[in-house]
């Protein structure tokens, strides 16, 4: 009875794989709702947020003043030196040189800048641990961040229990003057920035908080947490910036989205769910939202809390403000060790609901589980065709790719002896109900049909156990992976290739990427594999495909998803065809193609733009995505280069 039961099985393989896609995608849809996520709370309790009693007691004629002084002087690092001088801090600078030349000219181009920083020192401890308050400054413009840093640190200075330094840094230059001033504290030396040494040091940073703002009208803050590829800062450091700013009477909100007041309605659902696609969109990017993104690459926990001003929702004032800034310090004063107790791995529907890695994580592992149930029914295929020989070949051609994939195969293998012994069992049953031969023949009539529509047709046991077999199926994934890491160093390429076709450097790489995405889908056409290895291809490549996107997954949970969404959809059913739907399966895979997905993503930034300024918008995130890459480390540009442009050539290849 198992046997026939898993026939039936085997004849929806399909529809139970495009189940599990579809229920993936509703669950990880529903963990936005109110019901399916959890409140924030404190995981270190050593925080006491609400034990703070704010004694910053200025008033905003006060930070005025600061302002204004500072502005008259034509915001210069003399006039900001001399103010916190004046406040009895440490005061120091350096000096920094950016050097840019990825894909914009054969020179490079350089932009110097000044960073400047002042140190108040514990008054209760050694200097082994400090806390970073950061403050963007473009000299010549003003942050009116400014006048309440300058306020709050004549504060501390005269108080007595500060445990750890506090360090009021003035970077400049944006994300290239706090990557040079963060280089040279932890003495890491980059190529692209020279940097002169600090003259001093504080303690060991601990956490960050980067403050700007820019009116000096203020409604409410923003919370800014995407760092690069997908960093977030420990939930904690959220929840006590949330719970100071409530308390202060302080309206706050991440992404511009406000908690709703009915938080059950429809309504209130599709704002949650906004709120969880707008910062999975900025960490799809691997690009950082603001300064804190460079403290997160250093270990450091920090946000950038940005001031912004609606008419519509009034005048906070920057006194509430200047509370804040001091409650988070004093918070963080009170930490004895790093954070830890906390979730790093986490999507905020509001500030006051969270969804945790074990909540969105089974999310895609149904949308995974589709290729790896796909995997097992073409094992049982092969079984019901030749019994076990074909599937112990199978088994042990998996075998030999399974180094890289180890825990996809015994998950694939596992199940598959699973239904074998099932069969098995069957076949040593004597059933006592008979079964009508006219069913049972059409059912074996169903199955070899749907066998043969699959591309499951297996050659004699001889082909099947020569060596023949899978060193086609070998040299195809290396020339496959020779092409990413082409594709990869192209660029170091691109000023030859302006110079030949008279073109800029930038077109000149565009040009040679799109040149190589050519060259190798004509591929098959020179290279073709036999029929007698497709099947185990196929197999291989659906095996990549569950490994690739559920270890980038954990790494970078909204990249792995998302394009593990759009090519499990897409390639799924994809196999050698050569009757009417193979032109349908070769569309479906070049929609898969990099090329395309960087132009798709172009339209949907700029839906109403011309074939210009379309132009404009691919190149620019192209090159942006590589300078990401060379600059900060991104690894968006190295996974879909290195490993997701051969994965796809792989599909090609099948659906050629």
């Amino acid at each position: 009875m198992a046997g026939k039961l898993i026939k039936k099985v085997l004849l929806h393989a399909n529809k139970l794989c495009v189940l599990s896609w579809i229920a993936g995608v509703v669950w990880f849809t529903l963990l936005s709702h109110y019901n399916f996520s959890a409140s924030c709370y404190f995981s270190e309790n050593a925080l006491l947020p609400g034990l703070v009693d704010p004694q910053f007691l200025v008033s905003e004629r006060e930070i005025s003043e600061v302002n204004k002084k500072f502005s008259r002087s034509g915001s210069s690092v003399q006039a900001l030196t001399r103010n916190l001088q004046k406040a009895g801090l440490e005061v120091y600078s350096q000096d920094f040189s950016f050097y840019s030349d990825y894909l914009q000219s054969r020179y490079p181009t350089v932009q110097n800048g000044t960073n400047v920083y002042a140190i108040a020192r514990a008054a209760r401890g050694a200097t082994t641990e400090s806390i970073i308050l950061n403050i963007p400054t473009t000299w010549g413009s003003l942050n009116h961040a400014t006048g309440i840093a300058v306020l709050l640190a004549r504060q501390i200075r005269g108080q007595m229990h500060w445990a750890k330094d506090i360090v009021f840094l003035f970077s400049d230059s944006g994300l290239n003057g706090i990557q040079a001033w963060l280089n040279e504290y932890h003495g890491i030396s980059s190529s692209n920035i020279k940097a002169a040494q600090l003259p001093s040091r504080a303690g060991a940073i601990q956490s960050a908080v980067v403050l700007n703002i820019n009116d000096p009208n203020l409604s409410y803050l923003n919370l800014r947490i995407e760092g690069f590829n997908g960093q977030l800062p420990n939930l904690d450091l959220v929840n006590l910036v949330r719970k100071i700013s409530q308390d202060n009477q302080m309206p706050i909100a991440i992404n511009h989205k406000f908690s709703p007041y009915d938080p059950l309605s429809m309504e209130s659902f599709k704002q949650f769910l906004s709120s969880t696609l707008l910062i999975m969109k900025q960490q799809v990017t691997g690009t950082s939202s603001g300064n804190h993104g460079e403290f997160l690459r250093h270990n450091v926990e920090a946000l950038t809390i940005e001031g912004v001003y609606n008419p519509q929702h009034g005048n906070a004032g920057l006194v509430r403000v200047g509370k804040l800034v001091e409650g988070i310090c004093r918070s963080l004063n009170n930490l004895l060790e790093r954070f830890h107790q906390s979730f790093f791995f986490y999507f905020l529907p509001s500030l006051e609901r969270y969804v945790s890695i074990g909540m969105y994580m089974p999310a895609l592992g149904l949308v995974l589980l589709a290729p790896v149930l796909k995997i097992s029914f073409e094992n049982l295929y092969a079984h019901l065709r030749y019994r076990m020989h074909s599937v112990c070949y199978i088994n042990s051609f998996i075998l030999f790719y399974a180094f890289l994939f180890l825990f996809s195969y015994l998950h694939t293998y596992a199940l598959t002896l699973l239904l074998e012994s099932m069969l098995n069992e069957d076949d040593d049953e004597k059933e006592e109900i008979s079964s009508t031969p006219v069913d049972e023949h059409a059912s074996d009539e169903k199955l070899e049909q749907l066998l043969q529509e699959t591309g499951s047709t297996f050659a004699d046991e001889q082909v099947q156990h020569s060596s023949s077999v899978w060193q086609p199926i070998i040299l195809v994934i290396v020339i496959c992976h020779i092409f990413g890491v082409g594709l990869h160093y192209s660029p170091k390429f691109s000023v030859i290739w302006s110079e030949m076709f008279q073109c800029s450097q930038v077109q000149g790489f565009l040009l040679l990427l799109v040149s190589v995405n050519i060259v190798g889908m004509f591929l098959p056409y020179y290279i073709s594999l036999p029929d007698a290895c497709k099947v185990h291809f196929r197999i291989v490549t659906l095996i990549q495909t569950a490994v690739t996107f559920g270890t980038l997954s954990i790494i970078n949970f909204p990249l792995g998803a998302s394009i593990g969404l759009y090519v499990v959809a897409t390639t799924l059913f994809v196999h050698s065809n050569k009757g009417r739907l193979r032109y349908l399966i070769r569309f479906m895979v070049l929609l898969c193609c990099p090329i395309v997905l960087a132009i798709l993503v172009t339209c949907y930034l700029k839906p109403d733009g011309g074939y210009g300024e379309i132009f404009e918008t691919f190149s620019s995130v192209i090159t942006q995505m590589y300078e990401l890459h060379m600059i900060n480390r991104g690894w968006v540009y190295g996974f879909v280069t290195v490993i997701y442009f051969p994965l796809w050539l792989q599909f090609w290849f099948l659906s050629s």
